[in-house]
C-alpha cells in the first residue's frame, strides 16, 4: 500500500512541477523513493545529439568531462532503435537502465540513465515503465510552456484545463512488457525409460545429434544380470530338449515330457527377449535429428530418475518461436495477431520483430512459482538466434485512452491491497 501511495504521489508531483528544472530534480532524486539506484542522470535528445541536464544529488555535471563524453557515446547509438520503454544492459561493470521519455505526438524527448551495482528487478522495471509515461507527458508539457508564453497568460487557464482533459482522453496503444525466451517449436522430449539412475550423458548441450544416436546411458547392472540369467536358463532348457529327444526315440513314454519341455523353452525365449529389450532400453537414443537442448550433463548424471522424467529435448534449431510469460497483473486485451518487439539480453541494443500466434487461456505457474499467461509469437527473422536465449518483449495492445493507460496498474494494485 505504501508503494502504491508513493507512486501516485510521485506521479502527481511530476505533473504539478512548475518548471522543467523542477521536473528534472524530481526525476533524478525523488524516483529513489521507489527504485534503488546509485546515480541518476536526466538527458535530453537534440536531433542526433544528447545534452545532459541534471544529475542526482546536488552535484554539477561538466558536459566536457570524460565521464559525460562516454555517457553520450553510449546513448547516441540507442537512437537507431524504437525509443520506447526501458533498455537494460551492463556498462563499465555497472547495471544500467535507460528509461526513454516518449510521447506519440513529440517522439523521443529525453530519458533517464540509472546506474546500480546490481541488476534491476522485474518489479523495479515495471515501476519505471509506469513512471516513464507520467514523466514523458509532464516533460512534454514543460517544453511546450517554455517554447510559448501562451500558457503563461492567466486568461487561458481554462483553455489549459480543457487541454489537460482532452489529453486524458487521448488515444494510445496499451502495451504489455514481459520476460521472453527463444524456445523450440515441435521439439521431441527425451525421457527416462524406466525407474533407475542416469549413469552417463554422452552429448554436450547444444550439440547436433542424428536420429538413433545414443544420448545417455542408464545404470543397467541389474538388467544385465537378468538377461544373463535368462540366457543361461534358455541354454540349459535347450540342452535338456536335445537329450530328451534322443531318449524319446527309444522310449515313447518320454514324448509327454518332451511336449512340456518345449512349452517351457518357449517361455524361456520370451523371458530372454524381454530381458534383452529392457537391457537395450538402457541406451537412450535420439528420436530424430536435431540439436540436444538441456542445461548441464553433470546435473543429470548419477541422479535417480523416475520413468517418464524428461532429460532433454531434441529440436530443429531453425524451428523456434518466442515464448512470452505475462504476469497475471500485467495482462490486458491484445489482438490475436498483435505486433511484438523484443530485445534479447545478449544484444540489448538491437530489437527484433515478431507476430503473436497464440495466447494462454489460463495462467500457469513458472518454475519460480510466478503465475503467468503464456503467449507465443512467430519470429520474423531467426538469423543468429539460439534456443534458450532470454530477453524482454513488448506486446502492442488495443487502443485506449491515456488516463486509463496511466491509472490502470495503480488501480489494479489498489484493488488487490484493499479488496475494493
Amino acid at each position: 500500500m505504501e508503494k502504491l501511495f508513493t507512486l501516485l504521489a510521485l506521479q502527481r508531483q511530476a505533473l504539478e512541477a512548475k518548471t522543467q528544472q523542477a521536473l528534472s530534480h524530481i526525476m533524478v532524486n525523488e524516483t529513489l523513493r521507489l527504485i534503488s539506484y546509485k546515480q541518476a542522470i536526466f538527458w535530453r535528445k537534440n536531433e542526433n545529439t544528447v545534452s545532459l541536464e541534471k544529475i542526482s544529488g546536488n552535484a554539477v555535471l561538466d558536459e566536457k568531462s570524460l565521464f559525460a563524453q562516454e555517457l553520450k557515446s553510449a546513448l547516441v547509438p540507442l537512437f537507431s532503435d524504437r525509443n520506447e520503454g526501458i533498455k537494460t544492459f551492463v556498462h563499465n561493470q555497472k547495471s544500467i537502465a535507460v528509461v526513454f521519455l516518449h510521447t506519440p505526438e513529440d517522439g523521443l524527448l529525453g530519458g533517464l540513465w540509472l546506474e546500480n551495482d546490481h541488476a534491476f528487478s522485474e518489479a523495479e522495471l515495471q515501476i519505471l515503465d509506469e513512471l516513464s509515461v507520467t514523466y514523458a507527458q509532464s516533460l512534454a508539457l514543460r517544453i511546450l510552456r517554455t517554447r510559448s508564453s501562451f500558457f503563461k497568460v492567466g486568461r487561458y487557464k481554462k483553455i489549459i484545463l480543457v487541454g489537460v482533459l482532452l489529453a486524458a482522453f487521448f488515444p494510445v496503444h496499451q502495451t504489455i512488457t514481459a520476460p521472453a525466451e527463444i524456445v523450440a517449436k515441435n521439439a521431441n522430449y527425451v525421457t527416462v525409460p524406466y525407474e533407475g539412475m542416469v549413469e552417463k550423458i554422452l552429448v554436450d548441450p547444444g550439440s547436433v545429434v542424428e536420429k538413433g544416436q545414443v544420448l545417455a546411458l542408464m545404470e543397467n547392472s541389474t538388467l544385465s544380470a537378468q538377461a544373463t540369467m535368462a540366457e543361461q536358463a534358455l541354454a540349459v532348457a535347450e540342452s535338456s530338449l536335445s537329450r530328451l529327444r534322443r531318449e524319446a526315440l527309444s522310449n515313447p513314454d518320454k514324448k509327454n515330457d518332451l511336449n512340456l519341455l518345449e512349452s517351457e523353452i518357449e517361455e524361456k525365449k520370451i523371458e530372454y527377449a524381454y530381458a534383452k529389450q529392457r537391457q537395450d532400453e538402457s541406451k537412450i537414443k535420439a528420436p530424430k535429428a536435431g540439436t540436444a537442448v538441456f542445461s548441464d550433463a553433470r546435473k543429470l548424471e548419477g541422479k535417480p530418475a523416475r520413468m517418464g522424467e524428461v532429460l532433454m529435448m531434441v529440436a530443429d534449431p531453425l524451428e523456434s518461436e518466442l515464448l512470452i510469460r505475462v504476469p497475471v497483473e500485467s495482462l490486458t486485451s491484445v489482438e490475436k495477431s498483435a505486433q511484438v518487439r523484443f530485445y534479447l539480453n545478449v544484444s540489448p541494443f538491437s530489437g527484433r520483430e515478431a507476430v503473436l500466434t497464440s495466447s494462454g487461456y489460463q495462467a500457469s505457474p513458472d518454475p519460480d512459482g510466478l503465475l503467468t499467461y503464456k503467449f507465443r509469437a512467430e519470429i520474423k527473422d531467426r538469423d543468429g538466434l539460439r534456443i534458450g536465449w532470454q530477453g524482454t518483449a513488448k506486446i502492442k495492445g488495443e487502443w485506449t485512452i491515456l488516463s486509463y493507460a496511466l491509472l490502470r496498474r495503480p488501480l489494479i494494485a489498489f484493488r488487490h491491497l484493499t479488496g475494493i
